[in-house]
């Protein structure tokens, strides 16, 4: 297996890569992303109202997991909010697409807040990162894996 490249969009989620001794494989980080300490020194690829411009970026980093966590969005939503990122040019050959490693997460329930249930977001997190490792036993609507063929303009006739 490959070493893992992460990027996080939420801060939320650069503290939990963290809190799983995953930082080293952090290869991108939010404009946001100020802790713990070491997440200042990884390179900014989402900035306000830039993020369609650095989709190129996100994508040359070759990320091998996509976790889709757009802040304050339910499930629905992000799973939505996945589909449109993976029409963009050059995603599909991502290793995260093609090893249907793409996830949609419900980001308002286990990311977006602080309270009790950011555990289970670090639960959540450590299953989708490492199956084989850490079972999720939280419900059924916290995630979903997004695959190309789910997309309507990608179905072949």
């Amino acid at each position: 297996m490959t070493e893992l490249r992460l990027i996080s969009f939420l801060p939320a989620a650069t503290e939990m890569v963290f809190a799983l001794g995953l930082g080293d494989r952090l290869f991108g980080v939010s404009y946001e992303c100020d802790f713990p300490a070491p997440a200042k020194t990884k390179p900014v690829v989402v900035k306000p109202a830039l993020l369609l411009e650095k989709m190129s970026d996100i994508a040359a980093l070759s990320p091998e997991i996509l976790i889709v966590s757009p802040c304050g969005f339910g499930l629905d939503e992000a799973v939505e909010q996945a589909k449109q990122l993976l029409q963009q040019p050059g995603w599909n050959d991502l290793p995260a697409v093609l090893n249907d490693r793409v996830f949609a997460v419900n980001a308002n329930a286990y990311f977006s807040r602080p309270g009790p249930r950011v555990v289970d977001g670090v639960e959540l997190l450590a299953h989708l990162i490492h199956p084989e490792l850490c079972h999720w036993h939280g419900s059924r609507n916290a995630f979903r894996k997004i695959r190309v063929s789910d997309i309507p303009s990608h179905r072949c006739p």
